[in-house]
């Protein structure tokens, strides 16, 4: 028998959220919808603060270009504030 996971309860997670500094990092391990645990690292969407839901991250990923060469680029990725496993400042 599997346990269930132990999730943040969103109030907290929204409270971490709305107390974070413009552009401050952070990290967020979290379920996916289809099961699989993830974690991101990123900062907040520089516009202000957001109160969705899903809540929109800016991370930084390494993508190969066609030339073999490597190039860091910023995506966004985004997580559920009920699904959170663990949230916390970066540095």
């Amino acid at each position: 028998m599997t346990e269930s996971p132990q999730f943040e309860r969103p109030d907290y997670v929204q409270t971490f959220l709305d107390n974070l500094k413009p552009l401050e990092p952070f990290a967020v391990r979290f379920i996916k919808q289809n099961g699989e645990e993830r974690i991101i690292e990123g900062t907040l969407d520089p516009q202000g603060k957001t109160r969705k839901h899903a809540v929109p991250v800016m991370t930084k990923e390494l993508r190969e270009n066609p030339d073999g060469t490597v190039t860091e680029v910023s995506c966004w990725k985004s997580f559920l504030v009920d699904r959170v496993l663990w949230i916390g400042k970066k540095g």
